[in-house]
């Protein structure tokens, strides 16, 4: 009886409706599959790229590209400080973004894709980057991007279909296949981005011993090892050299200036840093009244210090020397 039933029931389904499921199902089939070989064609090309800017330019067209959408921006993960940080266009404006905020910050916590249908009817969402950019999103797909040891790198958001339509699994699946690869090649061109940095880096160091070696007078040492500082080995506005004050306890600095500065050994992070004997560095100054930069305004005016870095230079055998 229960065969028979199921063999009416067959009876009755039209054949024409059997072909429309079949046509869609052939259909999504051949979405799937230009899909795929879309991927594979970006996988290919992003085997070839070295440089991070290139890299970072080629994500975001591959992405447009991929997923049929109007704009997309990439971040890069900062774990240190906890935040993601990108430029955007027109003007290569940079953006930092802490992590848990916005679509892009909770993706960077979370490593959880989001796909918003309506973004201004999500209560999370940020609209900075629609400020920023002159733009408005209504769709978006946030994912983030993870390198072979599933370690998130960067995040990816892409906005607005060009057909109007939401993000499907399709979209979403797309990006899971090819985001390790994506991944993958940030973290390469990063690494290359470094040894390439630290090859100058090196080059400029042998230079300036070399210079170093050849000067014989200690007032012109002072003035080179100060100018290769600011100009080769980390590039700073400013770099001061301060001696070592072993009768007084302290650390003194005297340089186109009538008085000289003193600081005692222990004092701020210049005194901590000869103390430690290790650099010290500030990321962040909050407080520009701090009492070791107002010790400094006779050299760096009205200047703004953003972050600063001791460095001890350590005689023969680790005992004391010069500290800069």
């Amino acid at each position: 009886m229960v065969e028979a039933s199921l063999t009416e029931a067959s009876d009755d389904i039209d054949p024409s409706d059997q072909e429309i499921n079949k046509d869609l199902i052939i259909l999504q089939l051949q979405e799937e599959l230009d899909s795929l070989k879309k991927a594979l064609h970006v996988i290919n090309n992003l085997a070839y790229i070295f440089d991070i800017q290139s890299a970072l330019d080629c994500v975001r067209d591959v992405a447009i590209e991929l997923l049929n959408c109007e704009s997309a921006s990439i971040f890069l993960v900062f774990e240190k400080q906890r935040e993601l940080r990108g430029l955007l266009p027109p003007y290569n404006q940079l953006v930092r973004i802490p992590f848990g905020l916005g679509a892009a910050g909770i993706v960077a916590a979370t490593g959880h894709m989001l796909n918003l249908e309506d973004a201004y009817q999500c209560p999370f969402f940020n609209d900075e980057i629609d400020r920023l950019m002159g733009t408005r999103t209504k769709q978006m797909l946030c994912s983030a991007i993870t390198d072979m040891r599933g370690k998130i790198v960067a995040v990816l958001q892409v906005r607005n279909r060009r057909d109007g339509q939401n993000f499907s699994h399709l979209d979403e699946q797309s990006l899971r296949l090819f985001g390790t690869h994506l991944g993958n090649t940030l973290t390469k061109a990063k690494l290359n981005e470094a040894a390439k940095v630290e090859k100058e880096r090196v080059t400029s160091l042998y230079q300036c011993f070399k210079h170093f070696n050849a000067i014989e007078d200690l007032d012109y040492l002072f003035m080179a090892l100060i100018y290769s500082m600011e100009s080769y080995v980390v590039c700073s506005e400013r770099s001061f050299l301060f001696l070592v004050d072993n009768q007084r306890d302290e650390l003194w600095l005297q340089m186109y200036a009538p008085e000289p500065v003193r600081i005692g050994l222990g004092e701020g992070f210049i005194g901590i840093s000869y103390a430690a004997k290790q650099a010290v560095c500030v990321s962040e100054f909050e407080d520009q009244n701090d009492p070791l930069l107002q010790k400094l305004r006779p050299y760096i005016g009205d200047m703004r210090v953003n972050c600063a870095l001791a460095q001890p230079v350590l005689a023969p055998g680790g005992g004391g020397g010069l500290r800069p």
